[in-house]
């Protein structure tokens, strides 16, 4: 490894050592060798897991980085017998507490049933709670009806529905799937707003929190006020919620999942029956090299940083899949705007997506490819470039356009104007630092000093900062001569006050030079929004073998099954193209899951 790397990762290393802590070590940090390692979950390697490595490193774009996979990470975990005895029973044991989790915990405890809820983390919310609100194309709930709103067109119509979507999933989707969770999704909806605290205000397609309408509570964190009531609600109704408490196997017997083993939060193995079955509400994948290898390896090609969140490891889809289950949406996940090099800089597989450097970096800056093309920015006219049933989010299509450069990497280059510039520019939230946070919670990810966050990441080498355009291009890795040119071709531009050059042009008031040193730029590619393969489920969410046979007593909610995108979806969009966004279909398939256990 070269000093560089090896110095970064030790800044990071030294940045993030109590963040790791909390993890208990479900995430390791990157070795000198590179590897990504999950603890405590798995066997070690196999003894051809050396050239399983060379097999993983060899079918991977060379960006300097992922070159040193523990195939092993990506290995089943095998069931473990019932114990002796157990150390909690209940109807249901549901592993994980996003808004998946909180569903069919409440959908528990409504309807008079137990709940044993494990949630290895300290608070409850998962990613959910940094979701900014609800995503339900279809219509159905009240206050859609009330607007008169559906899609494709009012009233209501599934099949028309059905027939709108399915080309959008190239026809790829478990259709019957699709159907049951959009026939579901409006009731959700509304028996979500039954529960005392919750407050949504629907906009149409969408939904969010009243308080962040309001400004009382920020978009950052925009679902924890509902994660939060809903969690009380649950709580207060007799649901048995047990944090810092890790899943480490399924408990099966006579073929039928009955339970989970797990660690609780003072580190002793307990086990929990689930008498009419577990449910598995914990996410994704995106922070387990192994697994994106397997079962997402275009994502690797264009993702500098994993997650959403830092505890997606995966471990929970690799006990479904020691119980021989099968896998759906092959190749299938979405990204974000404004990918560092994070990993291949630091050595962090993971970076907070509302960071004010990010921020700062999905802005419209002079942004070229390594030619020196400029590369397009698809949201002059606020309306969706692709596909077309989110409307008014003319910037899903922006990673798509920018990520298809050579190398899957795009440039960004500004001067240091950019504290007053960036707000010029009259981008959405996700893209204007934030400067009041008086509405912020306390003690989030968020640190509050956008600035602090931006001269951070120049003290990480992810935005790079020099004298000189020459200087700038060789830590970027252009040529001195194209970026060059490519500068002054865009101050002639901005002298000019109109962008004359691009199918959908810049709007004036983005046209900002860049002539004062010192000058700033950034190589990026996308940030890995979600993985979307994960375990087969049926329509009520019950995980299927690869036989096709249900596996008695388990169950799986969005996006720990997988498969609602249908099959090599490559999303690269701000949102995904699920017909709920990931916030509301792990909510809705949580609900199902639970009905289906419960009947």
């Amino acid at each position: 490894m070269n000093e560089k790397k090896s110095e970064g990762m030790d800044r990071e290393m030294d940045r993030g050592m109590d963040r790791r802590a909390f993890l208990k070590g479900a995430l390791a940090t990157a070795a000198a060798s590179g590897a990504f390692a999950l603890g405590g979950c798995a066997p070690a390697g196999s003894a051809d897991a050396s050239s399983d490595k060379e097999a993983a490193g060899a079918n991977l774009v060379d960006h300097g980085v992922f070159k040193s996979i523990d195939m092993a990470e990506a290995e089943p975990i095998a069931p473990v017998d019932p114990p002796a005895t157990w150390d909690g029973e209940a109807d249901i044991v549901v592993v994980g507490t996003g808004g998946g989790g909180l569903s069919a915990m409440n959908y528990a405890v409504d309807n008079g049933s137990t709940v044993i809820a494990i949630e290895k983390n300290a608070e409850i919310g998962g990613a959910t709670q940094h979701a900014a609100g609800w995503f339900l194309l279809p219509g159905g709930s009240k206050d859609q009806e009330a607007l008169q709103y559906a899609y494709p067109s009012y009233p209501f119509d599934i099949n028309a529905f059905m027939r709108a979507i399915l080309p959008n999933y190239q026809f790829s989707i478990d259709d019957e799937l699709l159907k049951n969770i959009a026939l579901k999704a409006g009731g959700v909806m509304d028996w979500l707003q039954e529960h005392d605290g919750v407050e949504m205000t629907c906009r149409g397609q969408a939904f969010m929190d009243t308080k962040v309408i309001s400004g009382e509570h920020s978009q950052i964190l925009g679902m924890q006020p509902t994660c939060l009531a809903m969690g009380a609600c649950a709580t207060k109704k007799g649901a048995d919620l047990r944090t810092n408490t890790t899943c480490t196997a399924l408990v099966v017997e006579n073929g039928k999942v009955v339970g989970v083993q797990a660690t609780d939060k003072d580190g002793a193995t307990v086990h929990y029956r689930g008498k009419r079955g577990v449910i598995l509400c914990s996410g994704g994948f995106g922070m387990n090299l192994a697994m994106m290898e397997k079962y997402v390896p275009t994502a690797l090609n264009v993702a500098t940083f994993g997650g959403p969140m830092f505890y997606h490891t995966g471990e929970c889809t690799r006990m479904a899949l020691g119980l021989n289950a099968d896998m759906s949406g092959h190749d299938s996940w979405c990204g974000w705007l404004a990918g560092f090099e994070e990993y291949q800089e630091t050595g962090e597989f993971w970076h907070y997506f509302w960071d004010g450097a990010t921020q700062l970096c999905r802005n419209v800056w002079l942004t070229i490819d390594k030619r020196g093309r400029r590369v397009p920015y698809y949201a002059t006219d606020g309306k969706q470039v692709c596909p077309d049933f989110y409307g008014g989010m003319g910037d899903t299509g922006v990673v798509a356009a920018q990520v298809s450069r050579m190398g899957n990497r795009y440039y960004q280059v500004f001067d240091s104007n950019y504290p007053e510039d960036v707000f010029a520019h009259g981008l959405s939230a996700s893209a204007s630092p934030v400067t009041n946070t008086d509405n912020v919670p306390k003690g989030s990810l968020f640190s509050g000093d956008w600035l602090g966050d931006v001269e951070k990441a120049i003290d990480r080498g992810v935005i790079k900062k020099a004298d000189t355009l020459d200087e700038l291009a060789d830590m970027l890795g252009l040529d001195p001569e194209v970026l060059k040119e490519s500068v002054a071709h865009w101050n002639e531009l901005c002298e000019q006050g109109e962008d004359t050059e691009m199918v959908y042009p810049y709007n004036p008031n983005w046209l900002t030079p860049v002539q004062k040193p010192p000058y700033y730029g950034a190589r990026l590619g996308t940030s890995l929004g979600k993985t979307m393969c994960g375990v087969r489920v049926t329509p009520s969410m019950e995980v299927v073998n690869a036989d096709g046979k249900i596996i008695e007593g388990l169950y799986a909610n969005f996006s720990t099954a997988g498969g609602m995108v249908g099959e090599s979806n490559y999303c690269t969009g701000l949102y995904n193209t699920t017909i709920l966004g990931g916030n509301a279909m792990s909510w809705t398939t949580g609900y199902i899951a639970a009905e289906a256990a419960l009947q």
